[in-house]
């Protein structure tokens, strides 16, 4: 091992000044990821005009994309080192948010901008890959394997935190002066921060070893492996809503009747809120979808003319 290779297992630095710069780069990785979601979906449907199946397919490549490098990208990670992983993979994730950038600002058309988007959405599952399977091999070398679940478990909360925290102030950057362009840049920045801070860790070695044959990997990660995948389902089956296509004839904006907005609502057309929601949404979603007028329909197709749906003022 050279002297720039370190393991915190053989140091005396605590658990927090070994997993806060790696928990660091995870949440602003995520970021860039969980930004664009809900803005995404948006974009595709109101600014370039296309149905909830193109909506579905752009916010499904990226997975798609993280699943197919996933392997190469553990393989990287054991033959060249998790910290070279890292520095590769963050700036393929702030690419993605340069192809959102050029998306809003050049004049491509319809069909250029969502080439330019699905293009950001490749590259951004296969940064994921790099990213996040270098970071978790950087914690677990600095703390030592007897601390991996507590990596793991540090790991998962900056995800998820990103996750949440990312498609409201992505939609916030979309309704603001910037559109979808801002939503690019925060797309961009958020993996170059998380650059500069992996940019100061010392390198840790190669695993190196002989390869498992992959149906011998199957065999030992399958039972679970597929625990995972059924619990991450229904995180998949929310996810779907974003591409559920709501509207109104007169320009207002559509809400998800799942989306427990705090703002007032209105039908298309009206000036004054509906008299069972009111101004201030309280109750489960469910209470909120029960208590509203009947016969409309607030989800599914693009209204024809004269339909209704409930929207924001």
């Amino acid at each position: 091992m050279t002297p720039s290779h370190i393991s915190l297992a053989d140091s005396r630095l605590s658990t927090f000044t070994g997993l806060a710069p790696v928990v660091a780069a995870v949440f602003l990785g995520f970021l860039a990821v969980s930004t664009p979601l809900a803005a995404l979906a948006l974009q595709a449907r109101d600014h370039l005009g296309f149905g909830p199946l193109t909506v579905g397919l752009v916010i499904g490549l990226q997975s798609l994309a993280t699943l197919l490098s996933r392997h190469q990208s553990g393989a990287f990670c054991d033959r060249r080192g998790p910290r070279r992983a890292v520095l590769l993979g963050l700036p393929i994730a702030a690419a993605s948010g340069l192809f959102y950038l050029m998306s809003a600002a050049l004049p491509l058309g319809p069909s250029g901008q969502l080439a330019a988007i699905v293009v950001g959405r490749l590259l951004m599952g296969i940064g994921e890959s790099l990213f996040l399977t270098g970071l978790m091999s950087i914690g677990i070398a600095r703390l030592g394997a007897a601390h991996t679940g507590k990596v793991m478990s540090w790991t998962g909360i900056a995800i998820y935190a990103a996750l949440g925290l990312g498609a409201p102030v992505g939609l916030v950057v979309q309704s603001s002066r910037f559109g979808f362009a801002g939503v690019g840049v925060v797309a961009l920045v958020a993996p170059l921060v998380a650059l500069a801070l992996c940019a100061r860790l010392p390198a840790v070695p190669a695993s190196g070893g002989g390869r498992v044959p992959f149906h011998r990997m199957l065999g030992l990660i399958w039972r679970p492996g597929l625990v995972l995948a059924l619990a991450t389902m229904p995180y998949a089956a929310m996810a779907a809503f974003l591409a559920c296509t709501t509207g109104c004839t007169d320009g207002r904006r559509p809400v998800s009747p799942f989306s427990g907005s705090a703002q007032p609502m209105y039908w298309c057309g009206s000036s004054a809120p509906t008299s069972r929601i009111g101004t201030a949404q309280r109750g489960s979603p469910w209470d909120l979808w029960r208590s509203r007028p009947s016969g409309r329909r607030c989800c599914g197709s693009r209204p024809r003319h004269g339909s209704q749906c409930w929207a924001p003022r």
